[in-house]
């Protein structure tokens, strides 16, 4: 290349139709978290197909890990791109292409990200330019799963296989973010011995693990209305979130166990072992009764940074 500026060279060579072809394809390929091995292996086999060197990590037989790789001058710094290759596995309408706009689960998050990736990957190594260190694609699954950040992706950060700095290329805005809330996930079960029993049967003196699931959330509610004058001036307040609640198993008789599933959301400045505490007092003031027990299950998804 002739260019002063080796970078406007690169970028001049990126291939609008085909980014948008690709995205399309890699799209049309449904890959719902727990199912995403399919699209795994074809994004994999596609680097491979357009010169770039590629290994895999197998620890997650039904979600292999791609690993890219293009040399650079040096071996330092590595440059990494990462990206998830499975989708929320919710239903959605047929895949479509209309004039430059996308359709279809997983179009922005985040396929067309991981289109990107290779084009970047693509027209780096076409270009005969070397980098002053090397670039390191890494696509994996489990990003979408309920438990939050995958264990694909620890995979790969035990084994080291990361860069010195990396972008995910996860379309939402044209912003870096300088701020961000912690998240945990939290599944807690109500469960008292014997069977289900009709309301009349079971009178009071039987402990409904509803009423409790419900007294347990009233606790959390409170919990964030006492905090809500504590603000970020970014992020906004904390949160609770319950996205599942599930008990009984017929309209007039009193169950055996209920569960209760959701988020918390925490501000910089507290630690996932801060939240543990504070889920811990709530159970406390709850005092359920002896033949009731409640199975706390927490999950940390990500601490808060700023």
């Amino acid at each position: 290349m002739n260019s002063d500026n080796p970078a406007d060279e690169i970028i001049s060579l990126i291939d609008r139709e085909r980014l948008r072809q690709t995205t399309f394809e890699f799209v049309k390929i449904q890959s719902p978290t727990g199912e995403e091995g399919e699209f795994l292996k074809f994004y994999g086999k596609y680097l491979e197909d357009i010169g770039i060197d590629v290994r895999w990590d197998h620890e997650i037989p039904h979600a292999p890990s791609v690993i890219a790789k293009i040399e650079g001058k040096s071996a330092k710094p590595v440059f990494q791109f990462d990206g998830h290759g499975d989708t929320i596995p919710t239903g959605s309408a047929l895949p479509d292409m209309k004039g430059d706009i996308i359709y279809g689960r997983g179009a922005c998050d985040m396929k067309a990200g991981l289109a990107a990736m290779a084009e970047t990957a693509r027209i780096i190594n076409e270009s005969g330019i070397r980098p002053n260190g090397s670039l390191l694609l890494t696509a994996h699954g489990g990003e979408e799963s309920p438990i939050g950040r995958s264990n694909e992706l620890k995979s790969l950060l035990s084994k080291g296989i990361f860069g010195d700095v990396c972008i995910i290329p996860e379309p939402e805005k044209n912003t870096l973010p300088i701020f961000c809330k912690g998240m945990c996930n939290f599944h807690i079960s109500i469960n008292r011995p014997g069977q289900s029993i009709h309301e009349i049967e079971g009178g009071k003196d039987t402990p409904n693990p509803n009423l409790i699931a419900h007294q347990l959330m009233d606790l959390m509610i409170k919990k964030i209305d006492s905090l809500s004058t504590i603000r970020h001036i970014v992020l906004g307040a904390e949160s609770f979130f319950f996205g599942i609640i599930k008990g009984g198993d017929f309209f007039n008789r009193i169950p055996t166990s209920c569960t209760v599933s959701g988020t918390r959301r925490y501000l910089p400045g507290k630690k996932f072992k801060d939240i543990e505490e504070e889920f811990q007092k709530h159970l406390s003031i709850l005092n359920p009764p002896d033949n009731v027990f409640i199975d706390l299950n927490l999950i940390n998804s990500s601490e808060p940074y700023e």
